[in-house]
């Protein structure tokens, strides 16, 4: 099992060619000896699920602008009863969170009045507050995309003369370059405002069902919030359509036997053949903004400026066929509820379970959508407008590339900026300053790629009692995590299912599964979901019940385990196992045989 003791963070060696890693990111995000007594006490979790990579130096703004707004929202808004946020650590590039928990009884009771006083008005005008939401949401997104750092002329245009000061062209780079990390923090208040609240009411359905119906699984108190429609259920039905168009004009051999470049010619040759690639173009250029990662990477790229994965996709479908079969899943889910109502002959006990069903429904398209709008749309913007920093850049003779910009935090990025439009202003071209940027960035570079190599533990630590509803929800994390014997989980999607092995790294990796295989990987992005749909079953080190993947794969009817600490170090590609998703097993089949 990947885990380590309590004191692992410190006791972690880091491997001789990554000395100096921790100078790439910001101190507050990086394990130092000012933090150890705090954080020797915390169990830490890799958060695979956002962000699955190792990360770059300016994409941990992210991870700066999520821990400051969480804990803002958590403790100093809404007064979470339990927690007071989570905290955020880099550890050779992977991410690793920690709940922040209060512990004292009697603060826990003063922080519940005041959280029920204060979330009320909230969970009231729920629908209100989140259409003003999408609206605030879209016009963030919308000014970001407008960032552009203003070319530096020979000479300064004639309206600098009329207008003085303010129009001055390296105070308005700089300027820019303020609004872009402002708009990463508003993006991330944004978040939080809303979420943390849809996940306590998870919880409140939860706590409620349990008590009850005590013995009740929580797959089977999943099954009462049915999955909410959203922009990746829209790519599903795109890809669906597309697939079965190829069938009915008979090119979806051409599909799967081809790729992308070969294939696209092999279209233009027959009437029908053009005819669906005329609905190919039709329906890539009204693409949503979703990304097969989790979006929070600069290398996350639109799925929409990758034509070849969406090929795949089809191809997966026509493999699949083109009517998955699936359920109802909001008949299903009603009929579930209604069996348990009918238990319930008190009317108090009713109204009681009535209405925490009810809240938790309401919530649930704010949960499965707000990642559409900041995971996705909003840091697709950040790290275009990103990119035209580093064109800037380039074209000072700053940086050799303009991804470069990304091999810099952002608080080295906005000293390399001003000293690159000093160069500029004084007419001396780069300063002192920052001509050992490229043999830094080429450091810098060396030191990701042996990051990337690293076989990231799961789980530091012990994980304790939270508070914060998202880490069993979310993450699959209780204060049993470490306890597991063998190959134990979370029961995230009922179901048995067996068959290969088919270990997945990297959402690139995807398209190498085939019908069947039973997907293992460390933690699966929400925009899994739609490769996902051909696996025969899932099996992650990170997950709860109520992640995004695991509602997919409930909806599709995919056996998942989730929370399988090691797993992918225990299995190999084209094993054989069997996946219970009721009971939260995996086992290899010669076991199961022998039983």
């Amino acid at each position: 099992m990947r885990m380590h003791p309590l004191d692992a963070p410190f006791g972690i060696a880091t491997p001789a060619d990554a000395t100096g890693w921790q100078d790439m990111y910001p101190d507050d995000l990086v394990f130092t000896e000012e933090s150890r007594s705090a954080d020797e006490t915390r169990g830490w979790v890799y958060d695979g699920i956002h962000h699955p990579r190792v990360k770059y130096p300016f994409d941990s703004v992210v991870n700066e602008a999520i821990r400051l707004s969480k804990g803002q929202w958590t403790s100093r808004v809404f007064q979470l009863p339990g927690s007071l946020g989570t905290e955020h650590r880099l550890l050779l590039g992977r991410v690793y969170v920690a709940p922040v928990a209060v512990t004292d009884p009697v603060e826990r009771e003063a922080r519940g009045a005041r959280f029920a006083e204060r979330s009320a008005s909230y969970y009231r005008n729920w629908d209100r507050y989140h259409q003003r939401w999408n609206g605030r949401m879209s016009t963030l997104i919308a000014e970001t995309a407008a960032i552009l750092p203003p070319p530096l002329p020979t000479m300064e245009d004639d309206r600098v003369l009329a207008d003085g000061a303010p129009a001055a062209s390296s105070g308005a780079v700089l300027a820019a370059y303020h609004r872009l990390i402002e708009s990463v923090f508003s993006a991330w208040q944004h978040h939080f405002e809303m979420l943390t609240l849809g996940y306590v009411a998870y919880e409140n359905l939860y706590r409620t069902a349990r008590h009850h119906f005590p013995g009740i699984a929580d797959q089977q108190i999943a099954e009462l919030v049915p999955a909410v429609p959203g922009a990746q259920h829209q790519v599903d039905e795109w890809i669906g359509d597309l697939a079965a168009s190829a069938t009915d004009l008979g090119v979806a051999e051409l599909i799967l036997d081809t790729d992308l470049s070969s294939g696209g010619r092999a279209l233009d040759r027959t009437g029908p053949g053009r005819d669906w690639a005329a609905r190919w173009h039709e329906t890539m250029a009204g693409w949503p903004a979703v990304t097969l990662g989790a979006g929070l990477d600069h290398t996350d790229l639109p799925l929409r400026d990758d034509p070849g994965v969406v090929w795949n996709l089809i191809g997966h479908r026509l493999e699949r066929g083109t009517d998955l079969g699936h359920d109802d899943r909001q008949t299903r889910s009603d009929a579930a509820l209604d069996g348990y109502r009918a238990l319930l002959t008190d009317l108090d006990q009713r109204e009681n379970f009535d209405q925490a069903v009810r809240l938790a429904r309401r919530v649930s398209r704010f949960v499965e959508e707000h990642g559409f709008y900041v995971e996705n749309r909003f840091h697709q913007e950040l790290w275009a407008a990103t990119r035209r920093f580093g064109r800037l850049l380039t074209d000072l003779g700053v940086l050799a590339d303009p991804e470069d910009v990304f091999c810099l935090n952002r608080w080295e990025l906005e000293r390399v900026l001003f000293h690159g439009v000093t160069g500029w202003a004084i007419g001396t071209g780069p300063v002192a300053a920052v001509r050992s940027l490229p043999s830094l960035i080429d450091t810098r570079k060396r030191l990701l790629a042996t990051m990337a190599r690293w076989d990231a533990p799961t789980v530091i630590g012990s994980p304790q009692q939270s508070g914060d509803p998202v880490m069993p929800l979310l993450y699959g994390v209780t204060d049993a995590t470490d306890d597991a014997d063998g190959l134990n989980g979370c029961p995230a999607s009922p179901g048995v299912a067996r068959g290969p092995v088919r270990l997945v790294a990297h959402e690139s990796e995807l398209e190498h599964v085939r019908p069947g295989d039973i997907v293992v990987t460390t933690a699966a992005a929400p925009n899994w979901s739609t490769m996902l749909r051909t696996a025969g079953g899932l099996v992650t080190e990170v997950g709860g019940v109520m992640s995004h993947v695991a509602i997919v794969a409930r909806e599709a009817g995919i056996p998942t385990v989730m929370g399988v600490t090691g797993v992918t170090s225990v299995l190999k590609t084209g094993q054989q196992i069997e996946v219970d998703g009721n009971v939260g097993t995996v086992t290899m089949v010669e076991d199961c045989d022998a039983r």
